[in-house]
């Protein structure tokens, strides 16, 4: 037998795939995670070598050789393997969707060869990455004296490609950004911090369809290294949904104030009356609006009234105020203006907390309580409104009992087994009820303990009706190759996703 490399074409295929064999030049020297050039269905392709072994498969050649040093380290090929087998797609895909965009096709640029033409080897320096949920300025102007790279998508393309490889060969011991930072090439990481996790669906480009929370774990896992997080929900709280090591914030306002919607507008007079107080003692005002349903509940009558956007409520606050544009002490907007910090705030508002005492998707539940934590973090007064005095979150605000209702909250989740304390695969199809019973069927023989698969359901998503199909089972636990290579096999229109938000 001779041996050859086991290549993984760069290419989003959507056969279950792992590997083909292939011929190693005789005076080409290539490593496990070398780029190599390889024919593929009658075209050159690019590919990763996975392996080599010994085997007499091999038909075809590689065609040139691009690095005989690893560019795909083995702890960075455990997490492509990771997401082929958790997001149920092949490891082409995978490592299609790990790769930077400019090392997935032919031809490659003429920067991008001179960089594979250097050496790849890194030292052992440290490495640090920062998860956060978008671009912190103030937050990367403390970091600068660090020199981090920044790997969000709004980064030039020049400057995403000069951070990459920095990284690759630990010239930048610091990376800041989300999915960027997740599939940055970590040569020797240390220390992974992930600030105000969201533990929503990730999706690239739909597939794989992945949870944020659960890639950061493995990443962890794989590198032999701690996850910290950092949330705005009590420290208790945080905890328990991501362990030990997370640190939240257990501050309170001086003061809460209720007000009821049913008997007062969103800028009542009591509203406008604190904020001219708060400009006249100096102080800055953050007033958070979140209008994600743009008509009110209705009232006895049943009808529903338009509820201001930002802009709407900056007019009317003008107008009450007897001013033609906001002082700067003033801050309003949705959640976004939360991302960055202010100082000297001595008025907070949260102006209808409707859509977070409305929502039953903990994901959401999240946000919502995350959005409150940032303004608790201001020492000065906060009001908050809503249709729903009686309701217990507003209850645990005014008695200052707001952990031990989130912990509440959370403590039943866990008890229950529900996500985030579990893991779920969900197969979906629009309304079709004999497909999923055949399905159904199809599946159960194959599903053992302590796998659990539900019967067909329907729901909601975007308005449209789709049957589901759900298996679930304790966190930790691999799914079985059996059943792992059925779901992959699963035809369109039929969608397999890991626990996706909307059904959790």
């Amino acid at each position: 037998m001779n041996q050859n490399a086991v290549v993984v074409p760069v290419l989003r295929l959507r056969r279950d795939t792992a590997g083909w064999s292939y011929k190693i030049p005789s005076n080409a020297v290539c490593l496990p995670g070398s780029l190599v050039i390889v024919p593929f269905r009658n075209r050159p392709t690019l590919g990763v070598v996975w392996e080599l072994r010994q085997d007499d498969l091999a038909q075809e050649q590689i065609s040139q050789v691009l690095t005989s040093a690893p560019l795909v380290l083995a702890l960075q090929r455990q997490l492509i393997e990771y997401l082929a087998e958790a997001g149920l797609i092949s490891l082409s895909t995978a490592l299609y969707v790990w790769l930077p965009r400019w090392l997935r096709s032919l031809p490659l640029t003429k920067g991008v060869q001179q960089r594979l033409r250097e050496s790849t080897d890194g030292s052992n320096q440290a490495q640090q990455a920062i998860l956060l949920p978008g671009r912190r300025p103030v937050q990367e102007q403390l970091l600068a004296s660090r020199n981090p790279a920044l790997l969000f998508s709004d980064v030039t393309e020049a400057q995403l490609q000069q951070n990459w490889w920095n990284i690759s060969t630990t010239k930048q011991s610091l990376g800041i950004g989300r999915e960027g930072a997740l599939f940055a090439p970590w040569h020797n990481l240390q220390q992974l911090l992930i600030v105000e996790p969201e533990d929503i669906s990730y999706y690239h480009e739909q597939t794989p369809y992945l949870p944020l929370v659960a890639v950061a774990c493995e990443l962890a896992r794989i590198n032999r290294i701690t996850p910290q997080w950092r949330s705005t929900l009590p420290t208790v709280v945080a905890q328990t949904v991501w362990g030990e090591g997370a640190r939240g914030n257990d501050l309170l306002p001086e003061s809460i104030t209720h007000l009821d919607l049913q008997h007062q507008p969103l800028l009542s007079d009591t509203v406008v009356e604190r904020i001219q107080t708060t400009i006249q003692q100096g102080q800055s005002i953050v007033i958070l609006h979140n209008a994600h349903d743009r008509l009110s509940k209705p009232n006895s009558s049943g009808l529903r009234k338009a509820v201001l956007g930002v802009q709407g409520i900056t007019r009317t606050l003008q107008q009450r105020l007897g001013v033609s544009e906001l002082p700067n002490s003033i801050i309003i907007g949705t959640r976004a203006i939360l991302q960055r910090p202010y100082t000297n705030v001595g008025l907070t508002v949260a102006l209808n907390l409707d859509q977070l005492l409305d929502t039953f998707l903990f994901p959401e539940q999240l946000h919502g309580w995350s959005d409150l934590g940032h303004l608790f973090r201001y020492s000065g007064h906060c009001v908050i409104q809503s249709h729903q005095p009686e309701h217990p979150l507003i209850q645990a605000l005014l008695q200052k009992k707001w952990s031990d209702y989130l912990i509440e909250r959370v403590l039943a989740r866990q008890t229950a087994h529900l996500p985030p304390f579990c893991q779920q695969l969900v197969v979906s199809i629009k309304e079709n009820t004999p497909a999923a019973d055949e399905l159904y069927l199809k599946l159960q023989p194959l599903v053992a303990e302590p796998w659990q698969l539900s019967y067909p359901f329907q729901g909601l998503w975007r308005k449209k009706e789709y049957s589901h199909l759900m298996l679930t089972a304790p966190l930790g636990e691999r799914l079985p190759a059996t059943l792992r290579k059925a779901l992959v096999a699963v035809p369109s229109p039929w969608k397999v996703q890991r626990s996706p938000w909307h059904i959790m």
